[in-house]
């Protein structure tokens, strides 16, 4: 049998809790993680999917089709990239009761005292998550988890593309009152 020190869950399937998160493990895995805020992100979702939809039923018909594309564009990078940063992982650090580990080298490495997971530089403990994200960032609620390592791009396209849908719809309303 081949040594390797890579990290596995115990359960290599299915859905489970990590903290206040709710996380989909896949071959062991975090696939998807949900976090304690989850029925804002589920408003937002919806919000979204509603100025969508406005958009292509009521703004789109009344500007050129180049504008008709940017308009698409931005709405869909804004309403996709908002999906994937509240259901990527933002990067929870896992704790040895969850994981099996092939090769354990634990050398008096600092450990966090709330969840009893080894603390990586730039790591923190989210009181709102109950768990430790490795390079966080913040907890947002809009969001409905933590910002950390690995949803942070994702959640700057969020905010670049929902600072261009208001400045495309402050354009739209400024050709509609000029006409």
């Amino acid at each position: 049998m081949i040594q390797s020190s890579k990290i596995r869950f115990k359960r290599p399937s299915g859905f489970s809790t990590i903290g206040n998160c709710y996380v989909l493990v896949i071959n062991g895995d975090i696939y998807a993680s949900i976090g304690p805020d989850w029925l804002f992100t589920l408003i937002i979702v919806s919000f979204s999917l509603t100025m969508f939809i406005t958009f292509i039923y009521i703004m789109a018909k009344e500007v050129d089709l180049v504008f008709q594309y940017l308009g698409l564009f931005i709405y869909s990078v804004l309403l996709s990239s908002y999906i994937i940063v509240s259901l990527k992982n933002p990067g929870i650090i896992v704790s040895p009761w969850e994981i099996e580990l092939e090769e354990t080298e634990n050398e008096d490495k600092p450990m966090c005292r709330k969840c009893n997971v080894e603390i990586e530089l730039g790591s923190f403990h989210c009181e709102d998550c109950e768990v430790c994200i490795r390079k966080h960032n913040y907890h947002c609620p809009i969001i409905g988890k933590c910002i950390g390592e690995g949803n942070v791009r994702w959640f700057y396209a969020f905010l670049t593309s929902t600072v261009l849908g208001i400045s495309y719809l402050g354009f739209w309303i400024y050709l509609n009152s000029h006409v």
